[in-house]
């Protein structure tokens, strides 16, 4: 069984012990231990139970990439601790939960009788339903740090300390980040010695000497979780202060990226691999040499490469007895396997563990021939079993920036393909995988590797490397061959297989393989369906590490937005009140959606209104439209990278419609923007997004460009706007402009001038987002409600959101507030023709240009109708391929509802009838139709 050694254990601390209880049981461990290594400390092996089918479960490798097996944590205090995981450190009176662990027989019969979720929540298809986000209200503070590096370096184990050392003495400002609360990484536990010394030692020598580079930031304990494809880099960190635990989240703008990660073991896949007390031999590895502890006192070793001698020859030098090596080789080649044999330890080549006895730990394991049928072979004793089936990149960040990875036969494994690295649109190459995350091996090449990305990196920034950097001396370490086979035994029916754990992430076993690459994925991966599939097809097991946003940290990124409740009135709320106004919060702003008479209904109210901005003129509040003024010698320089359209050559008093994304190349915001003078622009976003996209600016400039000249100020409060749209709209302002010309030539389409208006100043923009003939006027606040009435008086009709948004839905515009939030490009909503395609970069150029974007089944604008002319719920999904209604309305052109929505495929498939679940409970029917539903040529009546 598993235990303590009564000696070692290099980051725990004998004389602190710590009492925690394990369902109830009282447990010892001590300083420094992680609630897994104090878990099998004190002889537990079955800590939790499957998703899949309730079968006990215990720890594979350190916590990370592992499925859920239910486990509860709770502190002293019996609060329940956030982002509880196999890797916490442990604490003094923690209390641990298991989910019946005890009992798998039980939740077994029970998934077997009935079928439920009983066996954890599993669905028909055999994915698990993904937990929904959790909220802020465990008590926890939780703050965003923003932060600019020049070069950023992901990992801290020997090659992230020796790519930040030569950045850093290249003069570059350098944040480096490791998600475990030391520095290291895997070298001390695997003997590495550099410069002749233990490589504890050279890692220590080397953080002093990060430490004294003023130009460098190190933060131990910070993952980086997520990454865009311009070098907008997510982490987050559960930080000590003094009024206790604060997490938070890092928004970290990177001119250059390196991803020195490490590498992932790979599992093997046999019947009863899923028992516990079968670990990964990396962590069992780990295990002993930090923490002195052993899952077993017998125990069994599978590997089809050289890194399980590792742990053989660890385990044999501490005193554990090592049952037999099963090398599925059919050779044992390499000085490590003749280092084994050399010690006395049974080798078996061509040999693998291709069965387990237990249920809730290991009793014994079956030595088999690795290509048999699973029939041969013999039993032996043993209490634990590690197994390596080698090594795979950390390659999820990699993945998310737009890198590809490629099958390398000869180290059997896949690894990023350097002639694919995510680059700027000039082609410059802004991130870099290096040592294992590039698919290197042994410390000599790992330390070589980084050696060249932290050049790379250095050089792209037009820094030089000092000559005095030198790598340390390292053993260039000779392995036998990686044999990629790891389904065993290769010879076995599919019924002997079908309960081998096959993909760790998610708990799927071979019997699941079907339904790979369908439905939510557990954990984030290494690439998605496409790369799924393919592993598929070389049988490879996967065990990925959840590389995401934490519930928190997710959690929090809506927080820099706008208020939950309306809260702000426009200038001219009490006219609107005094009028009858219903009301629609817009943000954070309450707005009239329409102005019903007496009895009307809403949808009369609907009728009138729209009928004015289709026949008449009609005049609507909109002075919640975001308004950000940007104006100084680089502000034309500073919008072209910002949006995805030109603005620097816009003439002053001209306007454009103009999209701004994000780094993922989706829409963050959109709306007109008018050149005022050489040197100042007048920015209009939804109020949806505004906040948002004066928050994503701000960050830009401090950032990414904090030398230039660039002074931005939302000013949505020193202008009153009011919209006059419709054909009869230039008559209603001739009433008050006298003798101004409102002439299509003394105001053309798309262009703004300042004007009175009987003796009002005011500033009058001539473009109408619905379509046919409109304008938009800013006017001070003081005076838009006399303004409002000497229009109303001119025969203009106050009309609520509700009909022109109505009328746009109709011309097929969404609204981009809800594109945002889906995470929709410009080329998805039918608005490619705002993505300039001669401008050489813009923040989402380089998204845009990924294949995925190019993909016709990409989620995409299309109409549908109800067969009943019933409206479609805002919100509404398809289940069959994800359709999602963005907006719907009853139209008063139709005379029915009508929705846009993202479809797979988008109006291509016309004439498809989808069923969507409504937010409501409802199954309504929708056939797809393209985008526009009534009169374009209004649209085209301006101009």
């Amino acid at each position: 069984m598993s235990c303590r050694l009564p000696e070692g254990g290099r980051r725990i601390d004998r004389s602190r012990r710590l009492d925690f209880t394990f369902d109830g049981r009282a447990l010892k461990g001590f300083e420094g231990d992680t609630l897994a290594s104090a878990l099998i400390g004190s002889g537990m092996a079955a800590i939790g139970r499957s998703s899949r089918d309730g079968a006990a479960r215990g720890v594979l490798g350190t916590g990370r990439g592992e499925a859920e097996i239910g486990l509860s944590v709770a502190g002293a205090d019996g609060l329940a601790l956030p982002g509880a995981s196999l890797a916490m450190p442990l604490q003094q009176g923690m209390g641990v939960t298991g989910p019946d662990a005890g009992r798998p027989d039980l939740v077994r019969a029970l998934s077997f009788l009935f079928g439920s979720s009983s066996a954890g929540g599993r669905r028909d298809d055999g994915t698990v339903p993904v937990r929904p986000k959790s909220s802020l209200a465990d008590g926890v503070p939780s703050e965003i740090l923003h932060y600019f590096a020049d070069i950023l370096v992901v990992g801290g184990g020997i090659a992230g300390l020796q790519a930040a050392v030569a950045a850093g003495a290249a003069g570059a400002k350098v944040l480096l980040l490791e998600r475990a609360p030391r520095f290291g990484g895997r070298a001390p536990a695997d003997g590495v010695r550099l410069d002749g010394v233990p490589a504890g030692d050279w890692i220590a020598t080397a953080c002093a000497q990060l430490e004294r580079m003023a130009n460098v930031r190190l933060r131990p304990g910070c993952e980086a979780v997520r990454i865009g494809a311009q070098g907008l880099v997510f982490a987050q960190e559960t930080a000590a202060g003094d009024g206790g635990d604060c997490r938070r989240l890092w928004k970290i703008g990177a001119r250059q990226v390196i991803l020195a990660t490490g590498g992932t073991e790979l599992p093997l896949c046999f019947p009863g691999n899923g028992v516990p007390g079968v670990m990964l031999a990396s962590a069992v590895r780990d295990l002993l040499f930090n923490h002195a502890v052993t899952p077993g006192r017998r125990v069994a070793v599978s590997l089809c490469n050289d890194g399980g001698y590792r742990t053989a020859l660890a385990l044999h030098r501490a005193g554990v007895a090592v049952a037999c090596i099963a090398d599925l080789r059919g050779e044992a080649q390499g000085p490590l396997a003749a280092e084994a044999a050399a010690a006395g330890l049974r080798v078996a080549p061509g040999m693998a563990i291709t069965g387990i006895r237990g249920r809730r730990r290991v009793k014994a394991a079956r030595i088999g021939a690795a290509d048999g049928d699973g029939k041969d072979g013999s039993w032996i004793a043993c209490d634990a079993v590690a197994v390596s089936g080698g090594w795979a990149p950390e390659a999820e960040l990699l993945l998310q920036a737009g890198g590809t990875l490629w099958w390398d036969e000869s180290r059997a494994m896949f690894r990023p393909d350097p002639e694919a690295l995510p680059a700027a649109a000039d082609g410059t190459v802004w991130l870099r995988p290096a040592g294992q995350a590039a698919g290197h091996a042994g410390s000599a090449e790992v330390l070589r590797d980084a050696a060249l990305a932290a050049a790379g990196a250095v050089a792209a920034l037009g820094l030089v490397l000092p000559d005095r950097i030198a790598l340390p001396a390292a053993p260039e370490e000779e392995e036998g061959p990686a044999e990629g086979r790891w389904l065993l035994p290769s010879g076995a029916s599919p019924a002997l297989l079908r309960s081998a754990i096959f993909d760790f992430g998610r708990d799927l076993s071979v019997a699941d393989l079907p339904t790979l690459g369908r439905g939510p994925c557990r954990a984030s991966g290494i690439g998605g369906a496409e790369l799924d599939a393919e592993a598929l097809a070389r049988g490879v097991p996967l065990i990925r590490s959840r590389t995401g946003l934490a519930d928190w940290a997710e959690a929090l990124l809506p927080d820099d937005a706008l208020p939950a409740r309306p809260v702000l009135r426009t200038p001219l709320h009490g006219w609107h009140a005094a009028h009858g106004a219903a009301w629609e919060e817009a943000g954070p702003w309450l707005r009239p959606e329409s102005f019903p008479r007496g009895a009307d209904s809403g949808r009369a109210a609907l009728l009138r209104e729209a009928g004015a901005a289709r026949q008449g003129a009609a005049l609507a509040d909109v002075s919640p439209v975001g308004k950000l003024l940007v104006a100084g010698p680089d502000a034309g320089r500073f919008l072209d990278m910002a949006y995805a359209g030109s603005l620097g050559t816009l003439p002053p008093g001209f306007c454009r419609y103009a999209l701004a994304c994000g780094e993922n190349g989706a829409v963050l915001s959109g709306g007109m923007v008018a050149r005022i003078d050489e040197q100042t622009w007048l920015c209009h976003a939804s109020p949806a997004t505004s906040a948002r996209f004066e928050a994503h600016l701000r960050r830009l400039l401090e950032q990414r460009w904090p030398g230039w000249q660039v002074f931005a100020a939302d000013i949505v409060g020193q202008f009153a706007q009011i919209a006059l749209a419709g054909p009869g709209s230039r008559a209603v302002l001739a009433e008050l402009a006298g003798e101004i010309e409102l002439s299509d030539a003394a105001l053309p389409v798309m262009h703004w001038r300042d004007r009175q208006l009987c003796g009002i100043p005011v500033r009058l923009f001539r473009y109408a987002l619905a379509g046919g003939l409109g304008y938009e006027i800013a006017v001070a606040p003081s005076r838009a409600p006399e303004l409002w009435h000497m229009l109303a008086a001119a025969g203009a009709v106050p009309c609520g959101t509700a009909a022109l948004r109505a009328l746009r839905i109709g011309r097929g515009f969404a609204g981009i507030g809800r594109a945002a939030a889906l995470g929709a490009a410009p080329q998805d909503l039918g608005l490619g023709r705002a993505v300039s395609p001669r401008k050489a970069d813009y923040i989402g150029k380089a998204a845009h240009g990924l294949p995925a974007m190019a993909d016709p089944s990409r989620p995409q604008l299309a109409g549908l109708l109800t067969p009943d002319g019933a409206v479609l719920p805002e919100g509404s999904v398809a289940a069959a391929d994800g359709a999602r209604v963005m907006a719907s309305c009853w139209s008063p052109v139709r005379g029915r509802g009508i929705a846009l929505g993202l479809v797979p495929g988008g109006a291509r498939r016309s004439g498809e009838l989808l069923d969507f679940d409504a937010p409501d409970g409802r199954v309504l029917q929708a056939r797809i139709t393209g985008p526009v539903f009534h009169a374009a040529e209004e649209a085209r009546a301006d101009g």
